[in-house]
């Protein structure tokens, strides 16, 4: 895909995947219902990923019958820190839709 501005050069295409899967068994609607089970939904993930791996940390054993690889240790902990990161956007779209829905009102009844 070539850029119009500079025919020498070119634009790589951006992603813009569709998450609404991860925001809410209630829909992608902006109502604050929908938005505290989302935040809720993504905290008791990242809970359960930390807990699972808070085990390798604090066990009393020195010898683990199980051990967790670093590795996966490192990804359990980046997709938590992943999950965290995803609220605040959730909870600030909530708060656009709901400027946007006043600001319409007011034109409304002007």
């Amino acid at each position: 895909m070539k850029n119009n501005s500079n025919p020498d050069q070119t634009t790589t295409p951006k992603l813009a995947p569709d998450f609404t899967h991860r925001l809410s068994v209630f829909g992608n609607e902006a109502t604050p219902h929908s938005v505290s089970a989302a935040v809720d939904t993504l905290t008791r993930q990242a809970t359960a990923i930390l807990s699972l791996v808070s085990g390798e940390f604090i066990t009393g054993d020195e010898e683990r019958n199980c051990p967790i690889p670093d590795e996966d240790v490192f990804w359990a902990l980046d997709a938590v820190r992943m999950t965290l990161a995803d609220v605040n956007p959730i909870v600030m779209a909530h708060l656009i839709a709901e400027q946007a829905k006043t600001e319409a009102n007011q034109r409304l009844n002007g």
